[in-house]
């Protein structure tokens, strides 16, 4: 009987080293998927944290339409034009940068702004209109003048 208890007592030492195996390993799994999540969590922060310091495209246009600001008149209308049929993000970023002046869908103004998708549109655009640039923003935004330079 004395055996029997060791044996048991044998067994049951096993069966709860199994347990403590199993449960390590549960234990791990949970913290590599926590790890995991954790880091999947940081890289999007890092992400959101590279937008507010200012690489996102509505503070790279406003930079770009900034570089035009003291060309302008303090206030007055401005016209806007673009060869792309849905500027709505473009046109709303130049009025908040460019305000307290007026920016229209108007190439009837003496200052234009220009958007373009291919240089060869705004080279037509501007010879149709007769206007001559007066400052590349840079490879798509212009700012045009009406008359002879």
């Amino acid at each position: 009987m004395i055996l029997e208890t060791r044996k048991e007592k044998n067994s049951n030492h096993s069966h709860n080293n199994k347990k403590m195996i199993k449960l390590n390993i549960i234990l791990i799994v949970i913290c590599l998927a926590v790890l995991a999540a954790t880091t999947q969590h940081f890289f999007k922060e890092f992400k959101y944290f590279r937008l507010i310091r200012g690489s996102d495209e509505i503070t790279r246009l406003e930079e770009k339409f900034s570089r035009i600001k003291y060309m302008l008149p303090p206030n007055g209308v401005i016209g806007y034009y673009s060869d792309q049929p849905h500027d709505s993000f473009t046109l709303s970023v130049a009025r908040y940068s460019l305000s307290p002046r007026i920016i229209e869908l108007d190439s009837n103004q003496t200052i234009i702004i220009g958007n373009f998708s291919q240089q060869s549109i705004l080279k037509k655009y501007a010879e149709a209109n007769s206007l001559y640039i007066v400052k590349k923003i840079d490879k798509n935004i212009v700012l045009f003048r009406k008359g002879i330079d």
